[in-house]
């Protein structure tokens, strides 16, 4: 390293520093291997995905048959992904380039702004900037509550209340119009920030000492107040009983072992975080951190209940396979870490016993090791191959469209960058938002779907290829196949037959039958 002698035994701190800075180099490259002009979905969701981004700034680019459901994907990820469609007539490698930018700069960038506030310098800053971005990439955590956490460390401070209010106001603002049950982390993180300093004076009592809180919790009301404001439907419990979240399957069996977790949310959960919270435990019970009980309340309550509101989540079905809903506590527990270290005025490792030596050791590891699973290689199709498989599409859906509309269930994207031009698109029935109304077991909704499928209204139907085979949980996402086996999946085959599938760019066409066959009970013929 620079400034090292090369004669010079390593010690532990440089090999944890070699480790973390390999580790995430590893991340970055991960996400740059995803930078690629092929025009094909690279994942179940993430065609469709680059469409949602592209309402917001891009939507002059499509000749819409209905109006696009603009509630449906976040409003904050979409509006900060759809910067790039303000540059007109990227191609779709510059997007992909933009998420990889988006998905790993910010966490970075955050991990170094907590440990300047924390007051270490030098490599310890880096160290713990890539630590950092490591332990959150265990998730992996969404960008907007990145830059959420960003804005309170540029604003919150005990000393500037009326700043801190309008800094968390705004976090909250933008973190609950991302996603509302971000809701309580700006307030939760303002808090932790403004407390961090608070310190109970000798004999006072305790009303002097709740004045002096006011600051801070006026904060945390800023917090809260900005994330109800960007949800005002948090206002009509009955509108958010419509919704989905409310009513989809809770799989609790998920905490535990199964098909679509190996280990499991918990046992996944203690080996990301259990060194860490070990440390913190020990650090303040052994007086090295010196927390007092106001500390100790406003630092591990709203922690515990992140933690719980994280699993519900967690376990809600289309999830369970990762951390990434256990983002709110996953930050909160890198802030308690910052604050540690703020407190002891850097990473202090002389006269430590075995347990917390081996608590950091485990801390520093663990998120390096796990980062060796974040990304895999691309396995796609021969170039000739797909460009065949462009030129089939475009041809069949030329031809429908002269007979009838098309939909686009999959696969937006080749409208959304010009693969496919000068075509109506149908705005219902989109991918992702079906499937979250199959898990939902929303009849209603699909009621007008099969009343469309079954007066043919579409003449070619673009969707990701469609088999019956029912699974179970003891399948990987067996509840989740099922659900749109039964509700999309069944009476797509029962109205409309597959014309042309292309396997390996997971594409399939569909036009309809002539009579309906193999109806699931309770669908009618026409």
């Amino acid at each position: 390293f620079a400034g090292r002698s090369p004669t010079q035994p390593l010690t532990g701190a440089d090999f944890a520093f070699g480790v973390l800075l390999t580790a995430t180099g590893y991340v970055f490259g991960s996400f740059l291997t995803l930078v690629t002009a092929y025009p094909f979905s690279l994942s179940w969701s993430e065609g469709n995905r680059l469409y949602d981004y592209s309402i917001p700034f891009g939507s002059g680019r499509y000749q819409f048959v209905g109006q696009p459901d603009g509630t449906y994907d976040s409003v904050g990820r979409s509006l900060l992904w759809g910067l790039a469609f303000l540059v007109r007539d990227l191609p779709i490698w510059a997007h992909r380039l933009w998420n990889a930018f988006l998905s790993t700069a910010p966490h970075l960038l955050l991990g170094y702004l907590l440990a300047r506030w924390s007051r270490i310098g030098g490599r310890e800053r880096w160290l713990f900037g890539m630590w950092f971005f490591l332990f959150l990439a265990q998730g992996p955590i969404y960008t907007p509550l990145i830059l959420s956490a960003i804005l309170l460390i540029m604003t919150v401070s005990l000393s500037r209340w009326l700043l801190s209010a309008f800094g968390a106001a705004l976090a909250g603002y933008y973190a609950s119009l991302s996603r509302w049950t971000w809701l309580p982390a700006s307030a939760t993180w303002a808090g932790f920030l403004m407390l961090a300093d608070f310190r109970l004076k000798k004999g006072e009592g305790w009303l002097a000492a709740a004045k002096r809180l006011i600051p801070v919790a006026v904060a945390a009301l800023a917090g809260l107040a900005g994330g109800a404001l960007a949800n005002p439907k948090l206002f009509r419990p009955a509108k958010i009983a419509q919704g989905t979240s409310l009513s989809q399957p809770l799989l609790w069996y998920r905490l535990f072992p199964n098909s679509t977790s190996s280990l499991g949310l918990l046992l996944s959960l203690a080996i990301a975080v259990l060194p860490l919270v070990v440390l913190l435990i020990w650090a303040q019970a052994s007086g090295r951190w010196k927390l007092n009980w106001v500390q100790i309340l406003a630092f591990s309550l709203p922690s515990l209940a992140l933690l719980g509101a994280g699993l519900v989540m967690s376990v809600k079905i289309g999830g369970g396979n990762n951390l990434h809903n256990l983002d709110m506590f996953l930050i909160s527990l890198a802030f308690l870490a910052a604050i540690l270290l703020r407190d002891l005025g850097g990473l202090k490792t002389e006269g430590l016993g075995w347990l917390p030596r081996s608590a950091l050791a485990l801390a520093l590891l663990i998120p390096a090791w796990n980062a060796l699973w974040v990304g895999v290689g691309l396995d796609l199709p021969p170039r000739a191959e797909t460009a065949e498989t462009l030129k089939v599409i475009r041809k069949q859906v030329e031809r429908a469209a002269q007979a009838g509309e098309v939909l686009f269930m999959d696969q937006r994207q080749l409208l959304t960058f010009g693969y496919i031009q000068d075509m109506p698109l149908v705005a219902e029935y989109e991918k992702k938002y079906v499937m979250d109304q199959a898990m939902a077991d929303n009849a209603r909704y699909f009621a007008d779907f099969y009343e469309d499928l079954r007066n043919k209204r579409f003449a070619l139907i673009v969707a990701p290829p469609l088999f019956l085979i029912e699974k179970g949980s003891e399948f990987r996402w067996g509840e989740e196949n099922d659900a749109w086996q039964k509700w999309v999946v069944a009476p797509l085959l029962c109205y409309y037959k597959p014309i042309r599938t292309f396997t390996n760019d997971s594409v399939q066409l569909l036009t309809p039958r002539d009579t309906p066959k193999n109806c699931p009970a309770g669908l009618e013929t026409p």
